[in-house]
């Protein structure tokens, strides 16, 4: 997927720090992280409640902010997991 349609896609995106605050490795991109909600619904008096259950990471975005020509990198979750951890994938799918 693009940003453009992750973006579209997401019910929430959170703009984190650099590559290298997780991962110490000098890589200085910007991370977004795009979040899909899991919401459970259900009818009370005749009208539609829901409530929201869970979150799953659906794609993060590492993009040079200081080169707006440069390709953004689109991960998926494994992606996201294999780079960060499943610590940090499970950290932003906590449900506060």
């Amino acid at each position: 997927m693009t940003f453009q349609a992750l973006s579209k896609r997401a019910d929430e995106t959170a703009i984190l720090d650099s590559v290298t605050d997780y991962t110490g490795n000098g890589d200085l991109r910007e991370v977004t992280v795009f979040l899909e909600h899991n919401l459970s619904e259900w009818l009370r008096d005749g009208e539609w409640q829901s409530r929201l259950i869970g979150k799953e990471v659906i794609g993060v975005a590492l993009a040079d902010v200081d080169d707006p020509f440069a390709a953004i990198e689109i991960l998926d979750r494994d992606q996201a997991a294999a780079l960060f951890g499943w610590a940090w994938v499970h950290e932003r799918e906590c449900m506060e």
